[in-house]
């Protein structure tokens, strides 16, 4: 299913308006393809404008919302939330990438609104993987990630409001009663708009942090989302939001147990249709305003399920298909008339209750849906049920992976089944779910057997005949049996296939099943051959020629992996081809005569591009240009997911041999997406970081010069990080990463970071923020999992808190960085709480610890500058900086800077004496050092300014 209802990407938001009022320039081009969905484009307009040279400052920058709205659209889009999740912090880290580096741009606020709502939206996804989670801690964890995301969302949109209001008061100002132009009037919409729905946005955010509360605190908050809502309703008045608005007040009431109030709200959100009523009585609606009437009614009918108001919700639902009888076709109207099923079986209804659960499972917009309605039918199957609505049922539950549940329902629709054409369909069924799904031989067999013998004149009888051969034949192969009861009982169905249906093709296909019967026995060289003599008159010939060619390549492939690599190896790679080729030219010449090989087509032709791709990327001649050809766009359109994770890997290693490094990152991404678990999409991301990385030192040269990287390079190396980060950490969940190889590529990252941006190891200095702060990101989370012992005990021990810490600062959150260092203080027992009791002996023997709780001074000093809990920051900074400078050997780097941070704290933090101690100090330090540190350290600059300022502040 899809988890979010509402992924809105900047611009969608409030129409074409910005705050700014911007152009239809590039920017906005590249915006507008990503957010009607046109991703693909979206990227490639992207990289224009960062190589072209005359593209905009504020524009280059800007790409990174272009990045934000592709990744929120895959997020919607996603069939996992784990996936959905993934994708919602990948765009929450790019738009405070932009804020963070453009904090002045004039698409800023509508970036800080997105990311406001998307942070709303990673605590929906948590608060649904915490719903789905069965172990209690587990479920605990989850929730309060949860109600975390929802606060950082309330902040962030808080924050919006408060910028919108105070941009409001500006527009007054600045118009002053006069009539406003055009532009004006433009530049107010934008500003109302996005204060609106900041505030929209922001009450939902509360209602969602409230529900995952418990006791007194879930009542409080929910009291506060109420106040949140009806303070909307004052703000704005009956503006068509409020109609929106009014779809999660009613989930508020509900929760606080007031349900005539909730219901209340459904049916203000219902009557928005009001304003779309046609003179003829019917509605033409908008689609957005068509979405909240129709969540409206299923809202309305849900809660009256929930209070067992049964003919209530039969009444809203029936209502809804009188405003809108097409409304099954929309996911809002299908889950409202999943409300109606759930009705009509609380009325005792079953048998109505199942029959449209199986209408609407027929009729599903998608495949999710299909499978929700579904599982309503499995739940609402009354006594006596159809054979059709029991199938229903099995291939549910087959889907599903209950396999011994699936078949004995599949076996009572068999047993329901009214007439030989129904019955015949189900015993294929039933004998395609024991072979496919069960594995289970020898009943596939028995089952296509009694479907040949008991329905001779249904059109799947005949490859039932072949089928249960073909099952004998592979039994007695896996048994190693060359004559016996199982080879009587192949011979059999051959008998009976030829003697019944002697013109039919599958009565010509005995060649097949002695190849496969060679093949199943490791002969595949001689099964090769077999293959290669299946008659064209046969029913399974094309697929034949695809055997042969695999049959040939596996042979091949074998011989040269042992070494022979003379020409008889080569001619059997030639000979695979040639088969591969063979079946191509069939199946290009139009369609197959019997319409069972014309059937099986999509599949057997996927299984040719499929290997034949393999093939032409095989060391023994790699021809990558050919293997794309032939892998086409398999990776999308195979029938089957390991045929199109088959293709996508072999299209990363073509497409990084041909130098199109682009190709190859997204192709890997979308494995990421579509195979998240499988080996080969982790070691496509290695290959593709490996290759990135490469490409760029190359382009770099050897001697490359900190932050002044070529622009191809540095995005070269940029996709190196991002990939590097995938791998490593995808890796590191499943355990196949050492912690070893963790540590080289967190390494690896941050000094790509350093380079790229200019910046040297340590923390920034200056609060220097980088150009591109996402190799950060991807250090920092490597470095976080290493210092939490995955995939094992950091190679250097609690060293790694040291880049973690630095990682985290380049990024620009100092409070984790500081939380890093803290960890590093608490582990090697550097000092007590606050740096009080510090330990002077590391100064000797750990000197790296010693540097580190340096490096933590300089944290709490930014951060008390900054305001992060500003007087405990500066009293923890100054307790460090205390210990370490009477510690430090006199005249050395740590000693000044130390020294430096003393004086900084005294003359900022306010606390009385210590401006006078400041002067004091700083007087003492001029007076044994008139030259500071004489340039040695990289002090004396600092100091000096520092020095007017006090000077500056003293009485005269």
């Amino acid at each position: 299913m899809r988890f979010l209802n509402r992924i809105v990407t900047t611009g969608l938001l409030i129409g074409a308006g910005t705050l700014a009022i911007a152009g239809n320039d590039d920017l906005e081009y590249a915006r507008a393809l990503a957010r009607e969905g046109h991703t693909e484009l979206a990227q490639e307009w992207c990289g224009r404008m960062r190589r072209d040279p005359k593209t905009a400052a504020e524009d280059r920058v800007g790409v990174r919302l272009v990045e934000a709205d592709i990744l929120a659209r895959a997020a919607g889009a996603q069939e996992s939330a784990a996936e959905a999740r993934k994708r919602l912090d990948e765009a929450v880290a790019a738009l405070e990438a932009f804020l963070a580096e453009a904090p002045g741009h004039r698409l800023a606020a509508e970036a800080k609104l997105q990311c406001g709502m998307l942070r709303r939206q990673q605590g929906e996804l948590i608060a649904y993987q915490a719903a789905a989670e069965a172990d209690a801690a587990a479920r605990e964890v989850l929730r309060g990630e949860g109600r975390e995301a929802y606060g950082r969302a309330e902040r962030v949109l808080s924050g919006v409001a408060g910028e919108m209001a105070a941009a409001r008061e500006a527009w007054v100002r600045k118009t002053d009663g006069r009539k406003p132009t055009e532009k004006e009037r433009a530049e107010e919409e934008a500003i109302l708009s996005v204060h609106l729905e900041a505030d929209l946005q922001g009450a939902r955010s509360i209602h969602g942090r409230a529900r995952l509360l418990d006791g007194p605190p879930r009542e409080k908050t929910l009291r506060e989302a109420l106040d949140a809502f009806m303070e909307f309703e004052l703000s704005w008045g009956d503006t068509p939001v409020l109609h929106e608005a009014s779809l999660t007040w009613a989930l508020v009431y509900g929760d606080l147990g007031m349900a005539r109030e909730g219901l209340s709200r459904f049916d203000h959100a219902i009557s928005l249709r009001e304003s779309f009523r046609q003179p003829n009585g019917k509605f033409a609606f908008g689609a957005w305003e068509h979405e909240i009437v129709l969540r409206g009614y299923g809202g309305k009918a849900q809660a009256l399920n929930e209070a067992k108001d049964f003919a209530g919700a039969l009444a809203a639902v029936d209502e809804m298909l009188a405003v809108d009888p097409a409304a099954a076709s929309d996911r809002n109207g299908f889950l409202a008339l999943l409300q109606k099923c759930d009705a009509l079986a609380g009325l005792g209804r079953g048998a109505d209750a199942a029959a449209l659960a199986q209408q609407l499972a027929k009729a599903a917009p998608s495949p999710a849906l299909a499978a929700l309605a579904s599982r309503r039918l499995a739940g609402a199957v009354p006594a006596g049920a159809t054979a059709e609505m029991l199938a229903l049922v099995a291939e549910q539950q087959l889907a599903a992976g209950q396999w011994e549940t699936g078949l004995k329902t599949l076996r009572r629709a068999v047993a329901r089944a009214g007439d030989d054409r129904l019955a015949a369909e189900l015993w294929w069924k039933l004998g395609r779910a024991y072979e496919v799904h069960a594995e289970r031989l020898f009943d596939a067999a028995t089952v296509y057997e009694r479907l040949a013998l008991d329905f001779p004149a249904h059109d799947r009888a005949p490859e039932a005949a072949f089928m249960a051969a073909r099952a004998w034949n592979r039994i007695a192969a896996q048994a190693g049996v060359e004559r016996g009861w199982e080879k009587d009982q192949v011979e059999r169905n051959l008998t009976l296939l030829a003697r019944t249906w002697p013109k039919n093709p599958f009565a010509k296909d005995a060649q097949y099943l002695v190849a496969e019967a060679l093949y199943e026995r490791g002969r595949v060289l001689e099964a090769a051959k077999e293959f290669a003599q299946v008659a064209p008159e046969a029913g399974l010939y094309e697929q034949a020629q695809v055997a042969a060619g695999q049959a040939y390549f596996q042979a091949a492939a074998a011989a040269w992996g042992k070494g022979d690599r003379g020409e008889a190896t080569r001619a059997l790679f030639g000979r695979a081809e040639e088969s591969f080729r063979k079946y191509l030219a069939i199946a290009q010449a139009g369609p197959a005569a019997n319409p069972r090989t014309q059937e099986l087509r999509p599949s057997v032709s996927a299984s040719c591009g499929q290997v034949l791709a393999a093939l032409l990327m095989h060391e023994s001649n790699p021809r990558p240009a050919e293997a794309l050809a032939a892998a086409g766009n398999l990776d999308a359109t195979a029938p089957d997911a390991d045929t199109r994770r088959r293709v996508a890997s072999i299209k990363v290693r073509a497409l990084l041999a041909l130098g199109q490094h682009a190709g190859a990152a997204a192709t890997a991404d979308s494995m990421m997406e579509k195979f998240p678990d499988a080996p080969a999409a982790l070691d496509a991301c290695r290959f593709v970081a490996s290759a990135c990385d490469a490409a760029a030192e190359e382009i770099a040269g050897p001697a490359p010069v900190r932050g002044r990287i070529p622009a191809q390079a540095a995005q070269l190396w940029s996709e190196a990080a991002r990939f590097y980060h995938l791998w490593a950490s995808r890796a590191a969940e499943s355990g196949d990463i050492s912690a070893a190889d963790m540590l080289r590529v967190s390494d690896r990252v941050f000094a790509l970071g350093l380079l790229v941006n200019g910046l040297e190891e340590g923390l920034p200095a200056n609060d220097s923020k980088p150009s591109d702060p996402s190799f950060f990101a991807h250090a920092a989370d490597l470095y976080g999992t290493l210092s939490e012992g995955r995939p094992g005990p950091a190679p250097n021990g609690t060293r790694v808190h040291v880049p973690l810490a630095w990682s985290e600062a380049h990024g620009g959150d100092w409070e984790a960085a500081r939380d890093a260092l803290e960890r590093l203080v608490q582990a090697e027992r550097i000092a007590g709480p606050g740096g009080r009791d510090f330990n002077p002996s590391l100064v000797a023997t750990k000197p790296w610890v010693f540097s580190a709780f340096e490096d933590l001074g300089h944290v709490y000093l930014h951060l008390a500058e900054s305001g992060t809990l500003r007087d405990s920051s500066y009293d923890a900074a100054y307790a460090i900086f205390a210990g370490v400078v009477v510690n430090a050997p006199k005249d050395t780097a740590g000693w000044w800077r130390t020294k430096a941070g003393v004086l900084r704290v005294l003359f900022e933090r306010g606390k009385p004496g210590d401006f006078e101690a400041a002067s004091l100090g700083m007087s003492d330090l001029r007076s044994n050092y008139p030259d500071f540190d004489g340039g040695r350290f990289g002090m004396k600059a600092g100091l000096e300014s520092l020095e007017r300022r006090i000077r500056e502040k003293e009485p005269k």
